[in-house]
């Protein structure tokens, strides 16, 4: 025992360090960094340090944001006064890290034997592309993940004693407060509770009540919400609201296709070793039967909810984890056999593992190779937009745009978003277009002509070193409906002119602006 120890010791050490540096190469692989939705976070939390309150428009309130416990994590941060764009990069990087660390240290709550096995499911993590690049995003994806994760190894080690379920209800609180989707495995959660204690009924009350009164905090925040906000929901619900449901199916299911081709090696492998090697040892037949429906329930809901119009499958990320751990169960049978063959353990353990970067590269071709890079690209040309219209426009400058992260960001200039994800009136009473991406449907020409900003700023902004719509002509298929219906109506160009800026890095800026605005 005394030899073992030190010795399992180190190689759990070499384990976090190989996964830790798998993981940054991963990063530097695929090219990581701040997509335009996270400055829509920043934003707020900068309001918010400023005294502001947590608004998008000083004097707006509306909650135009997906995770209220993300964006206090980062309004903690930018009270601090640090490059808050930094700053939410490695701290989404490091959240990322630890559900790596998790499922590293945690394979034994689904049936893994030993730290190869393990190994398999965190470097499966580390150099997959989805997971790499939104962890590293600044979005709330990898706090997400990581509370998603931790609930799901918490349940299924609560569920083998005599404790309750306080340690996973916070979790599965948490979670929800990270983004309110949680609250979609709730029937799961529920459900297994019950029908896996159905042996020890009187065990059942006290774990249910346990496990669902931390959702207290969730009606906390819900109640503040409505006296802040004065509104039950979210503004971005109300966004993909009064879209028809057989529109949304029809787009989420097209994702969840796309999704299963791309991962399909993964589950048919898993499936197969499944079927080859199976036991009824407890502990891995209830991680498979709860992972199962946890992943048909997630499916299912992201058909319902339209699948997502960014690259590389971020409503799926979460569930990386998850089919990880689960598979390195199966892997961990190969490899069982190491007392009577140590040399077969080795082989085999080498084997699964040199199959990860070849599947992963296989994921990366399949989910559109550089269409992440474009991302980012993207967010960094309109950084420079935003920042170009803070040094040459005045201080109340009104702005108008599809894209309302980085340009308002780093602007600090009112905004309107065209398509209503931070904007009330446009969220509930806008027009719908449906061939548009769900969450782009959204649009009201009328009102935002009556608001008359200054600036109506073009898609097409920081991109190119030349404009690319001369006269304010727009090029098809191009932009969101929202910027095209504003563009198409008459009483746009009575009021507005056409002008390209160039920076000083000698891409342009396009945009149409007000008459007789300085």
């Amino acid at each position: 025992m005394r030899k073992t120890l030190p010795f399992q010791a180190l190689w759990i050490v070499l384990s976090l360090v190989v996964v830790a540096a798998a993981y940054w190469g991963g990063s530097r692989f695929l090219g990581t960094g701040l997509v335009d939705d996270s400055f829509i976070f920043l934003r707020y939390a900068k309001n918010f340090a400023h005294g502001l309150g947590p608004v998008f428009n000083p004097g707006e309130r509306v909650e135009g944001y997906t995770s209220p416990l993300w964006l206090a994590m980062l309004s903690v941060i930018a009270l601090t006064g640090a490059n808050l764009a930094r700053a939410s990069e490695l701290l989404s990087a490091s959240l990322g890290l630890a559900t790596l660390l998790l499922v590293l240290l945690t394979g034994r709550a689904t049936g893994a034997r030993g730290i190869a096995a393990a190994l398999f499911a965190a470097l499966f993590l580390a150099t997959n592309p989805p997971y790499v690049f939104w962890t590293w995003s600044g979005m709330d994806t990898a706090l997400f993940t990581l509370l998603f994760t931790a609930t799901f190894f918490l349940f299924l080690d609560q569920m083998d004693d005599d404790r309750r379920m306080t340690g996973a209800g916070i979790c599965f609180s948490l979670a929800t407060l990270a983004r309110p989707d949680m609250l979609a495995l709730f029937p799961v959660y529920v459900s297994a509770l019950v029908l896996l204690n159905r042996h020890r009924r009187a065990l059942i009350p006290a774990k249910l009540l346990t496990f669902v009164a931390p959702l207290s905090l969730v009606v906390l925040h819900g109640l503040w919400r409505f006296a802040y906000y004065g509104s039950p929901l979210p503004n971005t619900f109300y966004a993909k609201a009064d879209v028809p449901l057989a529109n949304l199916i029809g787009k989420g299911l097209k994702y969840d296709g796309h999704f299963f081709f791309a991962y399909q090696m993964y589950f048919w492998i898993g499936l197969g070793v499944t079927a080859l090697l199976y036991d009824r040892d407890r502990r891995s037949v209830r991680a498979r039967l709860l992972g199962a429906a946890v992943t048909a329930v997630w499916f299912a809901y992201v058909a319902v909810m339209g699948g997502d119009h960014f690259p590389s499958f971020r409503f799926f990320v979460p569930l990386l984890p998850l089919l990880a751990s689960l598979s390195a169960g199966s892997v961990s049978r190969l490899l069982s056999g190491a007392a009577e063959a140590p040399w077969k353990s080795v082989t085999a353990g080498a084997a699964a593992l040199l199959t990860v970067p070849f599947l992963n590269l296989s994921i990366y071709q399949l989910q559109g190779r550089e269409r992440g890079r474009e991302e980012l690209a993207l967010a960094r040309s309109w950084a420079d937009t935003g920042l170009w219209l803070r040094r040459h426009t005045p201080e109340r400058t009104t702005l108008a745009a599809v894209v309302v992260g980085a340009i308002p960001f780093y602007s600090q200039r009112d905004t309107i978003d065209l398509i209503g994800l931070t904007d009330a009136h446009i969220a509930r009473h806008g027009k719908v277009y449906l061939p548009d991406p769900v969450g782009h449907q959204k649009y009201d020409t009328d009102y935002v002509l009556s608001r008359q900003p200054d600036y109506i700023v073009y898609q097409s902004s920081g991109l190119f070193d030349r404009p690319v719509h001369p006269g304010g002509a727009l090029l098809p298929g191009e932009y969101a409906h929202a910027f095209r219906d504003l563009v198409a109506d008459p009483r746009t160009w009575s009021a507005y002119e056409y002008q390209a800026f160039r920076m000083e890095n000698g891409r342009y800026i396009e945009v149409l602006r007000k008459r007789g605005t300085p």
